[in-house]
């Protein structure tokens, strides 16, 4: 599901074709059992004409790419291609109906009691327990990128009580996703990334309970059959201005770096050129954190 903070910049591809940009379900802060995706099936045409229509665009597609070549053009290719296979399959991935009940009862499907959040805004334990039963249903299904995405977390006051019940949130569906990826033999192959941009200090100039922002230090978690399970890498110390990372620092690009590497990729030789130079996801850092490794 997509998120109002950041929008499209969550799921795009920024140096990469558009071939590699992610589909959007629904719209921010929308439930995601009613969540589609726009224009992707015809009310109108049958799948057989729809078939036809799309291997005479194709086929002028092709036409123009062999004269003109164009990354664009080889995305649109492709992504037309994706969504004719998607109409095929997406409405019954979207459909909870043939789930067990304990399977449901598990994540915390239905569980729509509200708990108050920053702003206003409410937070309720169905909204995230759909989004996590989905990823592993498009996992099964071969869907190999999955974002979920969590609106409230900006805590900047009222803050002991907003994180305990955005943890209430999504404590239990993260747990049911564990183990549900477990027990279909889909781990080993899942790398699970939480986290954010950055994290909050130990509190905020005119609040009594607040906190503000933190690039200094702060945690994120890997989980999958690629790390060690049950390992606290590195650690922070308190300065006069917030909490630091001390030992054990990992820069971004070492995550990043860590990342490719779970995924069997080099990230000092996976590059892609654009705009007349090769870029990589790493830039000229990053070192892979090899201790967090299975």
């Amino acid at each position: 599901m997509p998120s109002s903070f950041g929008g499209t910049r969550n799921y795009g591809t920024a140096f990469l074709p558009s071939s590699y940009h992610g589909t959007p379900i629904g719209k921010a802060q929308q439930a995601v059992n009613t969540g589609d995706v726009r224009n992707l099936k015809s009310d109108r045409i049958a799948s057989v004409t729809q078939r036809l229509q799309l291997d005479l665009t194709q086929t002028l597609n092709r036409q123009r790419l062999t004269t003109a070549p164009s990354p664009e053009v080889e995305g649109i290719i492709q992504a037309q291609e994706t969504a004719f296979k998607m109409q095929m399959e997406f409405s019954d991935l979207m459909e909870f109906s043939k789930e067990p009940q304990k399977v449901l009862d598990a994540y915390g499907v239905n569980n729509t009691t509200s708990k108050p959040v920053f702003w206003g805004g409410k937070t309720t334990m169905d909204v995230f327990a759909r989004q996590c039963l989905l990823a592993r249903r498009f996992a099964e299904a071969g869907v190999r990128f999955i974002e979920l995405n969590m609106e409230y977390w900006d805590t900047h006051s009222n803050h002991r009580r907003d994180v305990e019940n955005l943890c209430w949130a999504v404590d239990q569906p993260i747990a049911a996703l564990f183990d549900d990826l477990k027990q279909r033999g889909l781990w080993k192959d899942t790398l699970i990334l939480w986290g954010g941009e950055f994290g909050r200090t130990l509190g905020e100039k005119g609040t009594a309970d607040g906190t503000d922002h933190n690039p200094h230090g702060y945690t994120m978690f890997l989980a999958g059959g690629a790390v060690k399970g049950g390992l606290a890498h590195g650690h922070s110390e308190l300065k006069a201005d917030g909490t630091h990372a001390a030992g054990g620092k990992v820069h971004v690009r070492d995550l990043h770096a860590t990342i490719l590497h779970a995924l069997g990729l080099d990230h000092e030789k996976l590059t892609y050129r654009y705009a007349s130079r090769d870029w990589r996801l790493t830039d000229v850092f990053g070192e892979v954190v090899r201790e967090v490794l299975a």
